[in-house]
């Protein structure tokens, strides 16, 4: 039988290494420390697809990256060179198994990456043209402009419409242009503390819902510091009528397990925002599926990352996925205040 974590796991050592060295042999672009930091990331990235069987996160991750590469100057078509620099430089550290199923894996991200596009314009979003809410957003959350921010949101109409309308079309736009090299980081971080803010100030206006609606766990991956997207997602399911609670990894997998037993939710939505955390899920879940008390409560994996990878829950041992908020609103409305009403019924 092939170790596939202890090759996942040597490849993660010597990424350090290796991200300097692809940095110095292939036109990737310039900072080397920006074009070093971003290889670093997808060498782990290469490591957890390698641990899960995903190939469809190492292909989506090239190609990010290829837009990426032509915004920092450097050449895209370089990236196809890259898969087989990887595998070649751990072969002396694999056994013949553990090498093949690397070889594989690569030989498929250098053909998806070859034929992905190196281009992913900004500012083509409708919702996001001049004279819409989006753009009034847009352009007062990059300038730091809370209240205008705040004031444009509300405008909007309810929160879950002014998610899907506004702030969720904006943030796409954020990461298009980061992709692009258009947004410097102190912007980004602006963009992201006046976008958090404003949310969880709507957020803290919302109805409640009654006492008795099913309570859903939200719980992000552990290790993942991106709140944002947890945050929207409740928005949307306290929208769609459901009681939401966030939990914390932070104090370990048992602690974490021990708090949702007490809370008995009907349902547990695990957000994930990249492929990195996306490896400490599958313990996780495994852990969850063995308490009796939580036999009965569907657990959902959420986050953007669902739409590179949909098969990805199945990979973790979830019962299902979702992309956005909405999705899991709507999907969670359907399976579990369907089931009240049929149940009372």
């Amino acid at each position: 039988m092939v170790d596939v974590p202890a090759a996942a796991d040597i490849l993660r050592q010597k990424a350090p290494d290796l991200a300097r060295d692809l940095a110095q042999h292939l036109p990737l672009g310039r900072p080397a420390v920006v074009v070093v930091g971003d290889l670093r990331f997808l060498l782990d990235v290469f490591a957890t697809a390698l641990e899960l069987g995903s190939c469809g996160l190492v292909d989506r991750t090239l190609a990010w990256q290829k837009v990426r590469t032509r915004a920092l100057g450097g050449e895209p078509e370089a990236l196809t060179e890259l898969p087989a620099f990887v595998a070649a430089r751990l072969a002396p550290a694999l056994d013949a198994g553990q090498h093949s199923l690397l070889t594989r894996l690569m030989d498929n991200a250098a053909t998806y990456v070859h034929f992905a596009s190196d281009t992913n314009p900004v500012g083509v979003d409708p919702l996001l043209q001049p004279g819409t809410l989006g753009r009034e957003f847009l352009d007062a959350t990059m300038a730091g402009d809370r209240l205008l921010a705040q004031a444009t949101l509300r405008s909007a109409g309810s929160l879950p419409h002014a998610l899907r309308t506004v702030v969720e079309p904006a943030q796409r736009e954020f990461g298009r242009m980061w992709q692009n090299g258009l947004m410097p980081p102190p912007v980004e971080h602006v963009t992201t503390q006046v976008v958090h803010h404003v949310v969880e100030s709507l957020a803290a206006e919302q109805t409640p819902p009654p006492s008795d609606a099913p309570l859903v766990a939200m719980v992000r991956a552990p290790g993942d510091e991106h709140s944002l997207g947890q945050l929207c997602a409740a928005c949307h399911l306290r929208g769609a009528g459901l009681r939401t609670q966030s939990l914390s990894a932070a104090n370990g997998e048992a602690a974490l397990v021990a708090s949702l037993a007490a809370l008995a939710p009907a349902a547990i939505a695990l957000t994930c925002t990249t492929g990195i955390e996306a490896r400490r899920l599958a313990a996780l879940v495994a852990a969850i599926r063995r308490e009796r008390q939580l036999a009965h409560a569907l657990v959902l994996l959420g986050g953007h990352l669902m739409v590179d990878c949909p098969q990805l829950p199945t990979h973790l041992g979830a019962d299902g996925g979702a992309c956005d908020g909405a999705t899991l609103a709507s999907q969670l409305q359907a399976r579990l205040l369907q089931g009240t009403a049929t149940a009372a019924e």
